[in-house]
This record gives C-alpha cells, structure tokens and sequence, in this order.
C-alpha cells in the first residue's frame, strides 16, 4: 500500500495509475512471495480473500450510496442521455470483447474479461466479475492489471486531442454542485453497513427458472442506491456526505486491490503475453471512438457534456 500510494502521485504527461499503482505493486508482491517466501504467503493466504471480499462490500456500498444520495439529478432528461451514452459505450467495449474472444481461441475467458474491466477503468466491474463462477479471479485481475492503464492512457489522449491543448471553460456552478462545503461531521458507517448486509441477502435471492441472481456485489449495489435514496429524503444535507463516502470508497478500493492483487501475483504460473496488452488497446479506444461519435449526435455538439460523459 506505501509503495503504491507513493507510485500513485507520480506524474507523466497528465498520466497517472491512481490507486491502480497498489494493485500493480500487489501483484509483482504476490508473486516476489510465492517465490522467495512460500511458508509466508501460504500463513496469510486465508486472509487475503477477506480483505478481498471485506474491500468489495465497503467500495462497492459507497458507490452506491453516492448514486443513490444523488437520485433527483440522476432522474432528469439531462441526465438520463447520460445513463444511456455511458450504457452505449459499455455495450461497444462488450462487443468488442466478445469479437476479440471469439477470434482468438488461445486466450483464456477469464483474462479477456479483465481486459475488458481494465480497459474501461472499471473495478466495480472487475468485482463482480470475481465474483462469477465462470470467471477465475486471479486470472481477471492479471488481465485488468494488464489494461488498465492502457485504459487510462485512451482518454487522457482523447481529451487532449479534443480540445487541442487548450482550457475548456465551466460554468463555476458545475463545480459548486460537485464540492459543499461543509463542516458539519457525519458517521456513514451505519448506512454503509446497513446496505452492505441488505445486499448479500439480496444478492443471494435467485429468480426461480432462471437460475439467475444479483451476487454479493449486485446486491450490495442496488440496496445501497435505495439507502441512499431515503437518507437524501430524509436529510436534505445528505449530500455533503460524499467527501466521508468517497473516503471509504478509496479505502475499500485499497483493501480489494491488497487481498486480490497479492493472490494473483502468488499465482501467476504463466508469462504475461504481449497480446494482452494489444486487446486492451483495441477494447480502450473503440467505444471511445464510437461512443464520441454518438455522443455528438445525443448531445448536439456540446463539447463540455461530450467530454465529461465519455470521460466518466
């Protein structure tokens, strides 16, 4: 975590790893370990799984949360071609996963499926994908590490590229609804804990005939959002809880990135292939691409709404 977080401030061309760097650091760790240390890893083995999964519920709740707090701007016209161009770009990232998997019968599911994660920056994606029997962890989080940052690099280009170099002016009061300032001290871990034991029962809940259920992490998702929608019905200064929420994301995040980094790199039983790095690439940049496209068309040209949308 030390090392990472020191890696995390290092900048190059506006070009970062962010809290990725611990998962990285966690990987080359895990690995460093089941070489030179093997008694050592195999005394912590049967915690990792519960920073792991310990770290999912507290990131993905906060997440959660958050959206939920937010719901009445979620609900607008404005914000609902939001949800549908970042739905679109999913879709596009999805689709040319699946092209990529189909062409190439060498690689294994679970690593495509990581860099797909990676490739749209996205670790809420990357855990509900370990969380799937189809899918070996240690395998998605090899692939995700692989992408990520590759991800990253895609629409830092994008956004410089777009608006070639130059400042893009804001209404001040974008910012302003993003930041209150506030002084007032608030104890989220009740809400967090609440959502987080609402979800696993909900995850586990499975629709007869279907075979089909939501997961710990879907299930903390979506009780999470609707904890979030009565604590903003309830407590119109709510909002000023996602500084203390995006806390606790940051903090599940780390303890996710630890438990499940280490155990992939202590596996790691086959080289890293250039190819992975390739498909990340191609999945990084086509719903960029594409999804700028249509955003152009949904949004009218409005170069400040195309860039947040697709940036998010």
């Amino acid at each position: 975590v030390i090392i990472g977080t020191v890696i995390e401030k290092i900048k190059i061309y506006n070009f970062s790893f962010d809290l990725s760097a611990i998962l990285i650091v966690a990987i080359i760790a895990g690995y460093a370990m089941s070489v030179f240390s093997v008694d050592k890893y195999n005394e912590i083995e049967s915690y990792l799984d519960l920073f792991s999964k310990f770290g999912t519920a507290v990131f993905i709740s906060s997440v959660g949360l958050s959206t939920g707090i937010s719901a009445k701007r979620i609900f607008t016209k404005e914000y609902i071609m939001y949800f549908f161009s970042g739905v679109a770009m999913v879709c596009i990232g999805f689709v040319t996963m699946m092209i990529v998997y189909k062409l190439d019968n060498n690689i294994e599911y679970s690593i495509i499926v990581g860099v797909l994660c990676g490739a749209m920056t996205s670790t809420a994606g990357l855990s509900a994908a370990c969380e799937s029997t189809k899918v070996i962890s240690e395998l998605a989080v090899l692939g995700y590490g692989c992408s990520y940052f590759l991800g990253v690099i895609a629409i830092v280009m994008f956004v410089q590229i777009f608006l070639n170099h130059k400042r893009c002016e804001c209404d001040k009061r974008i910012i302003d609804s993003y930041y209150t300032d506030s002084n007032k001290e608030s104890d989220v871990l009740l809400p967090i804990g609440i959502s987080i034991i609402l979800g696993y029962i909900l995850g586990n809940i499975e629709i007869p005939g279907l075979n089909f259920s939501l997961g710990s992490s879907g299930g903390i998702l979506c009780s999470a959002f609707f904890v979030g929608i009565i604590l903003e019905k309830i407590n119109a200064e709510i909002g000023c809880f996602r500084n203390y929420l995006s806390a606790y994301r940051n903090f599940g995040l780390i303890m996710f990135f630890v438990g499940t980094g280490i155990s992939a790199g202590a596996k790691l039983n086959m080289s890293l292939n250039i190819v992975w790095f390739l498909y990340g690439s191609i999945i990084a940049f086509t719903p960029i691409f594409l999804g700028y496209l249509s955003s152009v068309f949904i949004f009218n040209r409005n170069k400040l709404i195309i860039i947040t949308s697709i940036y998010t």
